[in-house]
């Protein structure tokens, strides 16, 4: 769009006047948008879709927006620095032509259209054109937006979930890992109960350990005996880190299922991924045992995944320029250790 708007510049420009034009206007290269006598280009800005001044706008009132809102656009961005958004948006404000800006206020499109009108929420009126988003937003929350089964089912097993605390737990996970954890938080990773109940299967039973157990997600993550030294690794690991602390039986199998909670340690992010990443690999094992038959050893095939999550994990924080990060991360316990660029995993 910015090349089409540049090939347009040199055959001549008109003049914006009316509000439709003005909204679709680009912010940058532009003639009429100067700061210290010339035009500019963020591609920042660009790069989150802010180009034209109508994104920089409300799509129903009249008027900018205010910085906060500015900056949700860039939460995507994994190395945002707020203070230059800031500074920039301040440059946008003080180079767009005061004959705009007061358009933009007035918007008489909007004027002329618009419709007065309440809301009632809990016994209390809102007019609509200072309505904030929250409020709204905490009325779906309470009265429309449905709890999802799960709860009920892990609520029926005997745990206590900290809801909150296991949203907010992605920190340096992966898409994967991601969508692994809300998989398994949602029980809906298949297995053969699932399978039975459906006609499927015409045994429910886990085939990769002998006790005849039924396959629940629950059996498969943790109570499978064929995943015994995983799990006695992953507690030899806990309790290297909790020596002050230690931890219960009842708080392992939580962490098995919804994760190792958030903390302000250095090791923390450590923890998160070894128990993300130990049921992507136990579940990835049990794939390879259905599909083709092969059991292959969950310690080998976690250690590896881990391996090479890691590495990949410290390349993309030091392109990022974020290196010292993977030091505090990673760097302050015995479980891994770098030689040059090479990183080693000590896990055993």
């Amino acid at each position: 769009m910015l090349k089409a708007w540049r090939d347009l510049r040199a055959q001549g420009v008109f003049i914006p006047e009316y509000i439709n034009d003005i909204l679709n206007q680009p912010i940058f290269d532009n003639p009429f948008i100067i700061h210290n006598a010339k035009s500019f280009y963020f591609q920042n800005y660009v790069n989150v879709g802010l180009i034209k001044v109508c994104d920089l706008c409300y799509n129903i009132l009249p008027g900018i927006l205010p910085y906060e809102a500015i900056l949700d656009s860039f939460y995507d961005e994994y190395d945002v620095n707020s203070k230059s958004v800031k500074n920039q948006f301040d440059v946008i404000l003080k180079a767009l032509p005061k004959e705009w800006i007061d358009k933009l206020k007035i918007n008489s499109d909007f004027a002329e259209n618009s419709i007065e009108c309440q809301l009632v929420i809990d016994e209390n009126s809102y007019d609509l054109s200072n309505l904030r988003s929250g409020v709204v937003y905490k009325f779906f929350t309470d009265n429309v937006f449905k709890d999802p089964t799960c709860i009920s089912h892990w609520e029926s097993n005997g745990f206590n979930v900290e809801w909150k605390q296991v949203w907010k737990s992605v920190s340096m996970k992966s898409s994967e890992c991601i969508d692994n954890d809300f998989k398994i938080v949602h029980n809906i990773i298949w297995n053969n109960l699932k399978l039975y109940n459906i006609n499927i299967l015409d045994n429910p039973c886990c085939k990769l350990c002998n006790d005849l157990s039924d396959e629940t997600l629950l059996h498969m993550i943790f109570k499978c005996t064929s995943i015994k030294p995983l799990l006695n690794m992953i507690q030899d690991m806990l309790e290297y880190f909790s020596q002050n602390t230690g931890f219960t039986y009842d708080q392992f199998k939580y962490w098995m299922i919804f994760g190792y909670p958030i903390r302000k340690e250095n090791n923390n992010v450590f923890l998160i991924l070894v128990f993300s990443i130990a049921t992507i690999s136990i579940i990835r094992r049990r794939t390879l045992y259905n599909k083709n038959g092969i059991i292959v050893n969950v310690c080998t095939l976690f250690k590896r995944m881990f391996i090479n999550y890691i590495k990949n994990l410290k390349y993309y924080l030091q392109m990022k320029g974020f290196g010292h990060k993977f030091t505090l991360m990673f760097l302050s316990h015995p479980y891994v250790k770098l030689d040059g660029d090479n990183v080693y995993v000590n896990i055993d």
